[in-house]
């Protein structure tokens, strides 16, 4: 009898270990997912009674509507990889636990703090980041010595910029058309933005109940920025001077010396059969207010109905460890959120191009998260179509704004 108790109470004892199951749900592409499958696999070896899977959903827009329909529903993942961009609509349904009581000094101080700021919400910490994506200035060097100038620097301010665009700027066959332009221009509004911030402007204002970007300083950056295309100087290719282009296939092609842009380029150029020629990064040009990218990126919260918590938050310092992004960033996958892995060689690749690779750490000093909030889609749906024939030239920047106006500050008073 007493020998049947015994394993009775082992049987019971071994159902209460293994009580603990953690489900994760991520996008990703296979490298990616090959990484998150080893080191859940890692996990539940060194936790006994905790049980992590994987739910992977591949495309981020697949992703996001999955998740959203699981909250909606009450069957949210424990644990979920989140862009900061979408955070603020998830947020506002209360998807996610605070971080506040679990991440402390000493955990977040490897962080950037612009960083961690893009994963908050009304000022709480709601997710670690694991990766950044920012924007530098990305430069052939070739061009600039066949032309006799410096390649740009670090202390580079718009003016500077301006007067290398400008000799950059050429007919080479010298058949009356332009055909090699100083820089590659891309109308999307995330590689615009940097030219408002550096300004000292913004898009709204800090409570983010008036639309900005039509007045002061946020007017004056994205003017030089379409004067580039539309101004006199034309240093940046038209629509139809780009033929359908990309900035990024005129840079790679060698019809474009600099383009702004982010470490997710690195890859394509390293493997480009036409981008042959010397090329490295620097920080984006300083403006009246200095020299401000973003720093955005995706990272891991908890769900607010979780029903192991302390489990989750286990998991994700696990994720979140030195070690683990290290394995992402050795994958060349991510510019990691840590400055300690950031600034190893997991990251720096000196023998390989970009030479100042460091460069895509530094500007996260002085980086600030995109701006936005439960409605980002709606306002970036409406500010594409004001600035629609604005990027065609065809009508002012001002006239542009001017139609939508209203229709955003009405957008930023329903989530007020």
């Amino acid at each position: 009898m007493r020998k049947v108790l015994v394993a009775v109470f082992a049987a019971l004892l071994g159902l209460a270990v293994a009580q603990v199951e953690l489900e994760f749900a991520t996008w990703g592409g296979p490298e990616d997912v090959e990484i998150y499958e080893s080191l859940i696999e890692q996990y539940n070896a060194e936790n006994e009674g905790v049980t992590v899977t994987l739910n992977h959903i591949p495309s981020s827009g697949d992703y996001e509507q999955n998740l959203a329909t699981l909250i909606a529903a009450g069957a949210a993942p424990d644990v979920f990889f989140i862009n900061n961009i979408s955070l603020p609509g998830f947020a506002a349904q209360d998807a996610f636990l605070s971080l506040e009581d679990y991440a402390d000094e000493a955990f977040l101080e490897d962080f950037f703090p612009g960083h961690l700021d893009a994963f908050r919400y009304n000022g709480e910490l709601v997710a670690i980041p694991r990766d950044i994506s920012n924007l530098v200035l990305f430069y052939n060097a070739d061009m600039f010595e066949e032309v006799g100038l410096e390649v740009p620097s670090a202390d580079w301010t718009y003016d500077d910029f301006l007067t290398a665009a400008q000799t950059l700027t050429q007919d080479t066959d010298g058949d009356g058309e332009i055909d090699q332009f100083g820089f590659g221009y891309s109308t999307f509004w995330l590689f615009w933005q940097p030219w408002i911030w550096s300004s000292g402007g913004s898009f709204f204002s800090e409570d983010k109940s008036e639309f900005t970007l039509n007045q002061g300083a946020a007017l004056e950056g994205l003017q030089f920025y379409v004067d580039l295309r539309c101004g006199d100087n034309n240093v940046a290719p038209t629509e139809e001077q780009a033929a359908e282009r990309s900035a990024s296939s005129m840079f790679a092609e060698g019809d474009a010396a600099m383009i702004v842009d982010g470490r997710w380029r690195v890859a394509p150029l390293n493997g480009s059969e036409s981008a042959t020629f010397n090329w490295d990064v620097t920080p984006f040009p300083q403006g009246p207010a200095g020299s401000v990218v973003d720093v955005d990126g995706s990272g891991w919260g908890i769900s607010s109905t979780s029903d192991d918590p302390d489990a989750a938050w286990d998991f994700i310092q696990f994720i979140s460890s030195p070690e683990a992004m290290a394995q992402w960033t050795e994958a060349g996958i991510i510019i990691p959120s840590r400055r300690s892995v950031g600034e190893t060689d997991a990251f720096l690749t000196p023998d390989v191009a970009p030479a100042s690779d460091q460069v895509f750490i530094d500007v996260n000093e002085t980086a600030i998260p995109t701006e936005t909030f439960e409605g980002w889609g709606e306002f970036t749906n409406l500010l594409g179509e004001g600035m629609s024939e604005v990027w065609l030239c065809e009508v002012s920047l001002e006239e542009g704004l001017a139609e939508v106006e209203d229709d955003i500050n009405d957008v930023l008073g329903d989530y007020q």
